[in-house]
């Protein structure tokens, strides 16, 4: 009798259950297999942190491929299962978690956060952090140039944009950072303006009975900062000892208001000594405040301001700004920030032949090229105007 030829359960086995017979994973090898419920090729890869990412494809070559470039990814160190953030949602988790690790300043923080809202969200918080292409940056730049924003400002959100996604590099979020590879045209340098020793003459003159006045002197002496000049409080001045502390500077931010912050630099927390002009107007100022603090009575703010408002509030910062610009017009005089004057105070100082080192201290600057850079200009108008002076007594044999 013949015998019955018994069937091999692993022969019997039809292609849909060989198809669906999933090999033992291991971690970065992956294996591809018939998923019958979705009618589709899968692939699984396993991940580091143990955990399974399945892939599919309409064709076994399709999901293959999928699998391939997914452990290229993990290679890499890319997550296999990628960002499932947007850039937007990166972005503000990102600038939430650096300012509360205290890794920027309160100002700056504004300042990134009003640039991400008002510019980078609406054009770009869609797209997965995984998918943002430097094509689409690219875009995005020449976009904002035909709206009109100008190149420094551009320049400004490519510098924001790049410090979040190199942080998303070395978390592995993504494999590199698109803004490697996009180059940005240059922004014109801007060269700050200085008065000379007789323009600065002219504008002391010119403001002498202005509620400017002190301000201005003040900047063009000290080269004390607008912002640390506005945030200066009586307590900070030592009229015994003829100094004054700078130890905050005040800031604006759209929806946040006026608010003090530390200098702009651990360098800018500095003692200035005070010259026998300051101490005297600055006295008859606080006299004159006093009277004007009786006056208002309750209604006074008391922040121990030198200089503030009619109520003891802020100064509001556009109007002396605005204010500032229509002296130096009314002077005859270029038109100016209120900043230049500190650049101002940087080149009269060369000009007379201070130190750089002392003029670097006194104004805060964080690296001497700073100083010097201003210092080696003045010096060289001023050995012009010596050989202008020296060329002149020949002139006359020489013509």
């Amino acid at each position: 009798m013949a015998r019955r030829k018994q069937n091999n359960p692993d022969n019997s086995n039809s292609l849909e259950e060989s198809k669906s017979k999933k090999p033992r994973r291991t971690y970065g090898r992956g294996s591809v297999y018939w998923r019958e419920d979705r009618q589709r090729w899968g692939a699984d890869l396993t991940l580091p942190n143990g955990k399974r990412k399945t892939f599919y494809g309409k064709t076994k070559s399709e999901a293959t491929e999928k699998l391939e470039r997914a452990k290229l990814d993990l290679r890499q160190g890319i997550h296999a299962t990628g960002s499932h953030e947007t850039v937007g949602q990166y972005m503000e988790r990102w600038l939430e978690n650096i300012y509360r690790l205290r890794l920027i300043r309160e100002s700056t923080y504004l300042t990134y956060w009003e640039r991400l809202r008002a510019q980078i969200l609406p054009s770009l918080g869609h797209i997965k952090l995984t998918k943002l292409l430097p094509e689409q940056l690219e875009d995005f730049y020449a976009k904002k140039l035909q709206e009109g924003l100008a190149i420094r400002t551009i320049q400004n959100l490519h510098s924001l944009i790049r410090k979040a996604l190199s942080d998303a590099v070395r978390r592995n979020l993504i494999a590199r950072n698109p803004c490697s590879l996009i180059e940005l045209p240059s922004a014109p340098k801007y060269e700050p303006q200085a008065l000379t020793t007789e323009q600065a003459q002219v504008l002391i003159s010119a403001v002498k009975h202005h509620w400017l006045r002190i301000p201005i002197l003040m900047e063009i002496i000290t080269g004390m900062r607008s912002g640390e000049i506005l945030g200066l409080k009586w307590q900070d001045i030592n009229f015994e000892v003829e100094i004054l502390h700078i130890n905050r500077t005040l800031h604006y931010k759209a929806k946040r208001g006026y608010f003090e912050g530390p200098p702009k630099t651990k360098s800018s927390e500095r003692i200035i000594p005070l010259p026998s002009l300051l101490i005297e107007v600055l006295q008859s100022h606080r006299a004159r405040q006093h009277e004007k603090c009786l006056q208002q009575g309750i209604s006074w703010e008391d922040r121990d301001l030198v200089f503030c408002n009619r109520r003891g509030g802020y100064l509001n910062i556009t109007n002396v700004r605005v204010e500032f610009q229509t002296l130096c017009r009314k002077a005859g005089l270029p038109r100016l920030r209120p900043h230049d004057l500190r650049h101002s105070a940087a080149t009269i100082l060369a000009a007379l032949g201070i130190h750089p080192r002392v003029v670097q201290d006194l104004l805060g600057h964080s690296k001497v090229e700073m100083t010097m850079n201003v210092y080696t200009k003045s010096l060289l108008s001023e050995r012009k105007k010596a050989l202008e002076k020296i060329s002149d007594l020949f002139r006359e044999i020489d013509q």
